[in-house]
């Protein structure tokens, strides 16, 4: 039993254990967050990562994002049935529990190895009240269940390992067969628990490596029946639900989803192939940031110090947690940076949130090596002093978080979501480009039926051929092209539905290849969307611009100084759409509308040199809106095709639409026809490749 305990030698007078039963600091670890946790929750959406979708998914029982988190739904369910608030603050006290169960079996871990009660008490409530940890406790994640089941699997290896060395066998069986069964459903929620894997088979190796030969079986038995959860989301499919992500209930779409093969397999953080991955080098750095930052910078240092003295001082719990750690904490940007941009807010937030289980193992080692460095020192009074220094240390902590980490009034989501729908008629189709906006949205029109017949389209996924049937399941007129090239099915979406309903574009960064160059008029900007229009002239556009639908929004919390990036990008969407708004406006002629969306831009905009750039490109002369011949569309194209160095989509689908326009004006040129194939065999769609490779190659003379 040596290996698994600290030798802490602990005060002779201990006050932590002697005056207070250590019942009531179990019973304060867990009541003392959650009701915290209660005060400062999101009363609405955040949607911070995808916690609008998780809720409205709750609320109907539909499968998620793939692996669509069936038993995160099934749990949101439950809390959804609660007769308090909104469908979304019910949901997100999901989180508030999870969030102070996770501090309640930290607090067990903390004391199962040898610190006092009133230490282990505070050295749990520190974590409690670290930045991202507290954050992701107060709105509806996956990552809060994914927290608790790393706690609780850490909790039950150690006691396992205790009791195995004390060979009470039956009872150290019973935990092994819950271990195997928890590990199967923590799978089942977020394969990024995988992380722990090495640091607790060395434990489990250490203590009794005889387990993985002779128990082999049941452990894979019981870790199977945790993995059952998967099983619903091919139910959930053969129920009604909202098309989002393709979604199909068959065997291969099945295994395709909880695979997570449109997301790059099992362990991809993100897309399979993201062409505007750039920055990882800022990236790591921003991560590192976090890292310095979550508890104190000398959180780090301290951890590095533990994991260098549990291996020198052969300590077999403590060097499987350094494991942990190093596997959780440190080698986490190669887990979760694939597919990212370093100047996204949205990828900063996936970093956020995937590292949270780092930090949750950063807090606790660093409390470790505290502990253990005042040892060291101090080893008679190594529990006093550590609370001495650990109680100011979880007040700064509580006090310099709740200004910015309190999401009690935070409106900044729901109120840029109702701006949008509020906009809009009823009956309207949407095309949305970005997950924010179209969880937000998702949320008000399926979870509280605000405008429950808008149609909402996720375009970024409209290249998927399973999402488009899925379409198609839904609303059998929507589209009829045979073409799976996205750009198509979009195009035939808005000639098939105008004059049927409103169609809308919300956060559309390039309309280009929509054909925008093809009619300068076909969308007109009208504040956070833009409504696709065929019969709009300049004056109709300057009209509508006077209007000024800025001026009918709700903008409360763009003023507030909101540190996590998902608040960040929220803000940003206003700015970056009055940007688009005054681009699409100078390029159509119409000067005075562009101006009004420039002075709105100064207005929400904090950063002068983004209002600078946003100038600085507009076109110094009146743009020409005369149609391009065959020629002059073939030389765009090839000017695009030059400028996509990077693997940039956007460069290729405006090279893609105007090879469409040339051939549509001249449907034998042989350049434009093969230029088209290659492009669509880049991206895998040979057999509408094929359509473009029929004509023979020109003959050119002796």
């Amino acid at each position: 039993m040596e290996a698994l305990k600290l030798k802490f030698p602990l005060n002779k007078i201990d006050f932590a254990s002697d005056k207070i039963n250590k019942n009531v600091y179990a019973f304060a670890s867990f009541f003392l967050p959650l009701l915290l946790y209660y005060l400062t929750a999101a009363r609405t959406i955040t949607s911070y990562a995808d916690s609008a979708e998780l809720i409205t998914a709750a609320s109907n029982l539909n499968a998620a994002h793939p692996p669509g988190y069936p038993l995160y739904i099934l749990l949101g369910r439950l809390f959804a049935l609660l007769p308090t608030g909104s469908m979304a603050f019910r949901v997100n006290l999901l989180s508030c529990f999870l969030g102070a169960l996770t501090v309640y079996f930290v607090y067990k871990t903390f004391h199962k190895v040898g610190f006092a009660p009133l230490s282990s008490f505070l050295a749990s409530q520190i974590i409690a009240f670290s930045y991202s940890f507290w954050l992701y406790s107060l709105t509806a994640e996956v990552y809060s269940l994914n927290s608790f089941f790393a706690a609780l699997i850490i909790y039950l290896t150690i006691l396992w390992g205790e009791k195995s060395k004390l060979n009470e066998n039956k009872t150290a069986d019973r935990i092994l067969w819950l271990l195997a069964f928890v590990s199967g459903l923590a799978f089942s929620n977020h394969t990024s628990i995988i992380l722990l894997v090495p640091g607790l088979f060395f434990l489990v190796w250490a203590v009794d490596k005889t387990v993985i030969f002779t128990k082999i079986a049941k452990l894979i038995l019981f870790f199977g029946l945790g993995l059952i959860p998967y099983v619903l989301v091919f139910f959930f499919a053969k129920t009604p639900h909202y098309p989002l992500f393709g979604n199909l209930p068959t065997l291969s779409r099945f295994w395709a989803y909880i695979t997570r093969a449109d997301y790059g397999g099992f362990f991809s953080a993100g897309p399979a192939n993201n062409p505007v991955a750039s920055g990882i080098q800022e990236l790591i750095f921003y991560y590192l940031g976090l890292l310095f930052s979550r508890f104190t910078f000398l959180a780090p240092v301290i951890a590095f110090y533990f994991v260098l003295a549990s291996f020198l001082r052969k300590q077999v719990v403590f060097i499987s947690l350094s494991v942990i750690f190093l596997t959780t904490a440190l080698f986490f940007p190669l887990f979760a940076l694939r597919g990212a941009s370093a100047a996204d807010f949205h990828s900063q937030g996936v970093i956020e949130r995937f590292a949270l289980l780092g930090f949750l193992i950063l807090g606790m080692v660093f409390l470790f090596g505290l502990h253990w460095l005042i040892t060291d020192f101090k080893p008679k009074k190594a529990n006093l002093i550590f609370s001495f220094i650990s109680l100011p240390l979880a007040l700064y902590l509580l006090i310099s978080n709740y200004p910015n980490v309190n999401k009690k009034n935070y409106l900044l989501a729901k109120n840029y979501a109702l701006n949008i729908i509020t906009q809009v008629e009823p009956n309207s189709l949407i095309f949305t480009t970005d997950d924010m906006t179209l969880f937000s949205l998702f949320y008000f029109v399926n979870a509280e039926k605000v405008k429950p017949d808008i149609i909402l389209i996720n375009a970024n996924f409209l290249d998927s051929v399973d999402y488009q049937k899925e379409l198609l399941v839904s609303w059998p007129d929507l589209y009829e092209t045979a073409s799976p090239y996205s750009y198509d099915v979009a195009r035939d979406i808005i000639k098939l539905n105008q004059g049927v309903r409103p169609i809308y574009f919300v956060m559309l960064k390039d309309p280009y290849p929509y054909g925008f160059d093809g009619n300068p008029y076909y969308f007109s900007p009208m504040g956070l969307v833009l409504r696709a229009d065929t019969s709009v002239n300049p004056k109709k556009l300057e009209n509508n611009s006077l209007r000024n639908y800025w001026h009918t929004y709700d903008l409360s919390g763009l003023d507030k100084e909101y540190q996590d990036p998902f608040a960040q990008q929220a803000k940003q969407n206003y700015a970056f759409r009055a940007e688009v708004n005054a681009k699409i406006y100078y390029k159509s002629g119409c000067l005075t509308c562009a101006q009004a969306d420039i002075s709105f831009l100064s207005t929400v905009s904090s950063d002068p040199s983004k209002l600078k750039e946003t100038l600085a490109s507009l076109p110094s002369t009146k743009p020409q809106t005369a149609n391009k011949t065959a020629q002059e569309l073939l030389a765009s194209a090839k000017e695009w095709i030059s400028q996509d160095t990077g693997g940039d989509l956007t460069y290729f689908h405006r090279a893609v639409w105007d090879l469409e326009q040339a051939i549509s004006l001249e449907p034998a040129n042989y350049e434009a026809n093969s230029l088209l194939s290659g492009l669509f065999k880049s991206i895998g769609l040979t057999q509408l490749a094929s359509q473009y490779d029929k004509l023979p190659r020109p003959t050119t003379s002796p």
